[in-house]
């Protein structure tokens, strides 16, 4: 039997009370952009017991972008053995509190820095976030890890 062990998000990533800060933070930054960075030397606790790594939302246009508190996701995908991008992660449609309806904005030159879990195991594969604010979807770069193969059982 294999079963699915596709990670539950647990934690609210973005919410009314995230403080955004200057892109300055980063040495590099593309221009006239929003786009996600992996931090991924940035070691961080997801939780007690997890730890995890810094991914970076980055706004570089010159407009501020508005997205809606949870109707926006940050997932992790891994290549499977066909080849095909998949999700890691899932979450259950629940209310994170007054976040439940509350619109957020990133500025101009800003970013958001997110936490997420760092995944092990014994399949080694390629992975990325994806980001989805409405119908605009934004990815990461690509990167090397290791989970477990039951993440990507159908």
């Amino acid at each position: 039997m294999n079963l699915s062990l596709k990670f539950e998000l647990f934690k609210p990533q973005i919410g009314v009370r995230t403080k955004s800060e200057s892109v300055t933070k980063l040495e590099t930054v593309l221009t006239d952009s929003v786009y996600l960075l992996i931090g991924i030397d940035e070691k961080r606790n997801y939780d007690q017991n997890i730890s995890g790594f810094e991914v970076y939302l980055i706004n570089t246009t010159n407009n501020d972008i508005y997205f809606s508190v949870p109707y926006q996701r940050l997932i992790c995908q891994a290549i499977d053995k066909n080849g095909d991008w998949v999700d890691i992660e899932y979450f259950e449609n629940f209310s994170w509190g007054n976040d439940q309806f509350s619109e957020i904005s990133l500025g101009h030159s800003r970013l958001f820095t997110i936490v997420v879990p760092c995944y092990t195991g014994t399949f080694e594969t390629d992975l990325r976030y994806k980001f989805t604010i409405g119908d605009d979807v934004l990815y990461s770069q690509v990167f090397r890890g290791k989970i477990n193969e039951g993440q990507i059982a159908p």
